[in-house]
Order: structure tokens, then C-alpha cells, then sequence
């Protein structure tokens, strides 16, 4: 085990109070917003660089001290390593100073690194933890490694099941491994194929890839889950693209959702929906726009009070609509049942047709005529819509 203090006036204490987990109100995005673009104290860092070059003990270095101490406790070999460290570090600085360094750790394994501003860190295989300010390169390897960051960092980790924890404008790439990652605001965020866990509160956008990945999200963020089994839980205002597989969303208030391919189930309280390809289902708590296309499969809304207006694409039109209440329920379908939508506890009334052509109707509107082919089977021929 190794420690490595680079800019050695921050500790991983001066950004965590700035980072708020995703709360369930819309009035937590903008509240985080406003924290999201604190900065470190410029007089705070140069304070604790004049510190350190008289031998004082900031916050940071005494943390840091207390875990090398235990490391030495368990391994006798710690000693041969930090003096390594003290060794590069003595030589860096007398290359570049404490700030605007550049460190390869490629020779070390299983590194404590903490790192202010305008630094490049590289590290190996090891299962490595990063604490970073501001304005640093860190490419954290291929271990399971744990990165703390604060604002505008670039990181990069590798195949291991990593642990990233940034506060605001980063750019983050977790690559492979199932990863867990909590963010602030305004950062980007790429995982690769891993069944990953991600926390994010307001204006961040996420592309997790592929595996069975778990996403909460607060507000105003674009979320891009790719293939897998996606379980994902946001609160207003976000834009998500489920991608492939059977997908669970779960949203709260006015947010965009394409659930993709698949047989999903969505619950949400307002915006747009596109359910996509497959059989899925749909609960909507507030009126919602619903987009059905040819070859969406059959899909099932149910309602709590709400209105639907229900937006067909091409190749859906009164022509080629039919509508039975076979189940109890009205079930609009299309090219001889090749795509449906069924809906249950709903008014007729509160739903209205939009066809590609700008013509619409209500579905209370539209009379089915029925023609009877056995004595409990019954066949739609045709529809009269009543004017």
C-alpha cells in the first residue's frame, strides 16, 4: 500500500458536503445546480501549499499519514514503498512544484493518491483509491479502484468494478466491470458492459452501455441506458432512452421516455412516452403523450385520472384501425392485429387519436360495428365515427 499527496492542501472532506444525492422534489435540481459549480478556495489551497512546504500537517496529509500507518502494520514491505514515494514525489516537485504534476504509478500497486489541481495520474492493475480537486487527468487502470473527484477531472478507469464518486462538470469514462458511480451535476458519464449502479442528480449526461444496470435520477439530466434489463427510477424533467431489453422506469413527473425494444413497464406521472418495440405496459398518473408506431407489438395504459393523447406514426390510419371491447376493455388495433393498444380503467373520453395526417378523434368517438361469426365471437368489419 502506498500514499501519494500531490498539492497536498485537499482532502476528500473539502467537496463531499457539496455532493447531494437525488431527492424525490424538482426543487433539489435547482438547489443542486447552484452548489454543483462551487469551486475550491484558491487563498484555502495556496494556504495549505505554504503549510506543507514548512512541514505543517494540512487535514489531508494527516489522513493520509493515518492510513499508510496502517498499512505498514500489515505489510512489512509498506515501508519500501512509501520511501519510494517520498523519492518520486521529491523528484516532481523539483521538476514542477506541488502543482501541475505528472505521476505514473505504473511500478506500484494498490496507491492512496490525493491530488489538487493540473495533475496527470496514471496507476496499473491495483485496486487503487484517487482523491482529486480540479482540473486533473486521471487514468485509474484496471483494478477496482475508487475515485473521488470534485470538479471539471478527467477519468478513466478500467475493466474493474470501480466505485466513482464526482461532485460538478466532469467527464467520466468507467469503462467495463460493475461499477458504482454517484454524481453531482453537469457531468458526462460513459460505463461500458458491466451491471452497473448509478446515482445522478441534475444535468448530467449518462450513457451506462450494456448489463442489467440500475439508475436513480433526480432532474434535467439525459440518460441513454443501452442494452440490458435496465432498472431505472427518475424524478421530473429528464430524457431517457432505454434502449434494448425488458426494461422497469419508473417517473415521476413531466419527463421524456422511450422505453426501446423489449417488454417494458413504465409508470409515470406526465410527458411522453414512447414505448418502442415489444409488448409493453404503460401506468400514467397525469396526462401524458403516448407515440405508438407500426411494429411497437401490443401494448397494454392503464390511468389514474389522466388524459391520453395518443400520437400514431405512419401507416396507422382509420383505414386500417380496428377497435373491440372483446376483454371489457377498448383495444384499438392496426393491420389486422399485427400491432394493439389496449386500454383499461379509463374514459373514453379522455383519450384522443392524433394520426400522422393531423387528423384526430376521440375514442368515444368511434362506434365499432360488429358482425357476428359464432354464437360468442364476435368480428369489427368496420367503424362509423360519429360526427
Amino acid at each position: 500500500m502506498g500514499v501519494m499527496m500531490v498539492g497536498s492542501g485537499f482532502s476528500s472532506s473539502s467537496f463531499m458536503g457539496a455532493f447531494a444525492q437525488p431527492g424525490s422534489d424538482a426543487d433539489q435540481a435547482s438547489q443542486s445546480k447552484s452548489q454543483a459549480q462551487a469551486k475550491p478556495d484558491g487563498a484555502d489551497t495556496a494556504s495549505a501549499a505554504s503549510a506543507s512546504d514548512k512541514g505543517s500537517s494540512p487535514s489531508g496529509a494527516v489522513e493520509a499519514d493515518d492510513r499508510m500507518k496502517e498499512a505498514v502494520a500489515r505489510n512489512k514491505e509498506a515501508a519500501k514503498l512509501i520511501e519510494q514515494f517520498r523519492q518520486a514525489l521529491d523528484a516532481m516537485r523539483a521538476r514542477s512544484g506541488d502543482k501541475g504534476s505528472s505521476f505514473d504509478a505504473e511500478k506500484f500497486a494498490d496507491l492512496i493518491i490525493h491530488v489538487n489541481s493540473g495533475n496527470t495520474v496514471e496507476t496499473s492493475g491495483g485496486d487503487d483509491e484517487i482523491t482529486a480537486n480540479s482540473e486533473n487527468i486521471i487514468n485509474a487502470g484496471e483494478g477496482s479502484n475508487r475515485v473521488h473527484a470534485n470538479a471539471s477531472n478527467m477519468i478513466a478507469t478500467g475493466e474493474g468494478d470501480d466505485e466513482i464518486g464526482a461532485n460538478a462538470e466532469n467527464v467520466i469514462d468507467a469503462g467495463d466491470g460493475n461499477n458504482s458511480i454517484f454524481a453531482n451535476a453537469s457531468n458526462q458519464i460513459t460505463t461500458g458492459s458491466g451491471h452497473d449502479a448509478i446515482t445522478i442528480n441534475a444535468g448530467n449526461q449518462l450513457d451506462s452501455g450494456g448489463g442489467n444496470d440500475v439508475i436513480r435520477a433526480n432532474a434535467d439530466n439525459i440518460i441513454n441506458s443501452g442494452s440490458g434489463d435496465d432498472l431505472i427510477s427518475v424524478n421530473s424533467n429528464n430524457v431517457i432512452d432505454a434502449g434494448s431489453g425488458d426494461d422497469v422506469i419508473q417517473g415521476n413527473a413531466e419527463n421524456v421516455i422511450r422505453a426501446g425494444a423489449g417488454n417494458d413497464r413504465v409508470n409515470m406521472g406526465g410527458g411522453e412516452v414512447e414505448g418502442g418495440a415489444g409488448d409493453d405496459e404503460l401506468t400514467l398518473t397525469r396526462d401524458t403523450i403516448v407515440h405508438f408506431n407500426a411494429g411497437d407489438g401490443h401494448d397494454t395504459i392503464s390511468t389514474i385520472a389522466a388524459k391520453i393523447d395518443l400520437r400514431l406514426g405512419a401507416g396507422l390510419s382509420p383505414d386500417n384501425m380496428q377497435v373491440s371491447y372483446e376483454t371489457g376493455s377498448p383495444t384499438i388495433s392496426f393491420n389486422d392485429g399485427a400491432e394493439s393498444m389496449t386500454f383499461s380503467a379509463i374514459a373514453l373520453s379522455d383519450v384522443t387519436l392524433t394520426f400522422a395526417n393531423g387528423k384526430t378523434m376521440k375514442l368515444d368517438e368511434i362506434e365499432p360495428t360488429r358482425v357476428p361469426v359464432g354464437p360468442e365471437v364476435n368480428r369489427i368489419d368496420a367503424l362509423s365515427v360519429v360526427v
